[in-house]
């Protein structure tokens, strides 16, 4: 998040004793980060400011160029961050935080503003999902080509399907991605995984209302879903929609 003109990085790879605790998502950030902000903190007390004031003055401007020559044609962290500041109370937490400290000798407590920019290179990431209507029950089963990994991606799949079907969320299932049901799709990753997911579920239960909609003009107007999905399944309706 900082700018540098005279940046000259040296990569040694080392091999260690003992295999990777666990997984990372952004493997690299974490430590970049992590030596980054040391350096702040270390000039912040080298100088006598609080390592806050020393980030603002680094920050990205619009304008400026990255170590891998990429002019920032856009860049809003400054004015993120001062939205942040100002949305959380910062400053008011921070003292607070400040006189805990002093009135508590073995317990502490900290308090910090971190800036992160994180690049993203974007080439097209193609996802596919598939949404089936059971006639039994009218429970909807949806597989997209997307893994979960803590980011949410289920829960805003499952979101998406109900509110377009209008059906309760009670009645959405989902079930793991595999390369039978989502072939060829993209690796999910990028900040775009849970989005184009939730786009592909999005058009794949459009179709399936357009699908249904022959069904659903033979009952009346407050026919619930079962009914509908019954009368749709005794016409030979196909009730499931793919989307790619």
């Amino acid at each position: 998040a900082y700018y540098s003109p005279h940046w000259k990085v040296t990569i040694h790879a080392c091999k260690t004793h003992t295999p990777t605790s666990t997984f990372c998502r952004s493997p690299g950030s974490a430590p970049a980060i992590f030596a980054m902000e040391s350096i702040m903190e270390h000039v912040a007390k080298s100088l006598g400011k609080s390592a806050e004031d020393v980030r603002i003055i680094n920050l990205y401007q619009e304008g400026q160029v990255t170590p891998y020559k990429q002019p920032l044609t856009y860049c809003s962290i400054s004015s993120l961050w001062s939205q942040l500041v100002k949305s959380c109370d910062y400053h008011v937490r921070r003292e607070a935080v400040e006189a805990f400290n002093k009135a508590n000798r073995w317990k502490k407590k900290g308090l910090s503003v971190v800036p992160l920019k994180f690049g993203i290179g974007w080439s097209g990431a193609p996802f596919s999902c598939i949404v089936s209507v059971f006639a039994g029950d009218g429970s909807v089963m949806v597989t997209t080509g997307g893994i979960e990994m803590g980011q949410g991606l289920v829960t805003k799949v499952v979101q998406v399907a109900s509110s377009t079907l209008h059906v309760d969320i009670d009645l959405i299932n989902t079930r793991p991605s595999n390369v039978l049901t989502a072939p060829n799709n993209s690796t999910t990753g990028g900040s775009v995984g849970s989005e184009l997911c939730c786009a592909a579920v999005l058009s794949a239960c459009r179709q399936l209302l357009e699908q249904m909609e022959p069904g659903r003009q033979q009952l009346p107007a407050d026919a619930t879903w079962q009914q509908v999905v019954v009368k749709c399944f005794g016409m030979g309706i196909d009730l499931q929609a793919k989307s790619w």
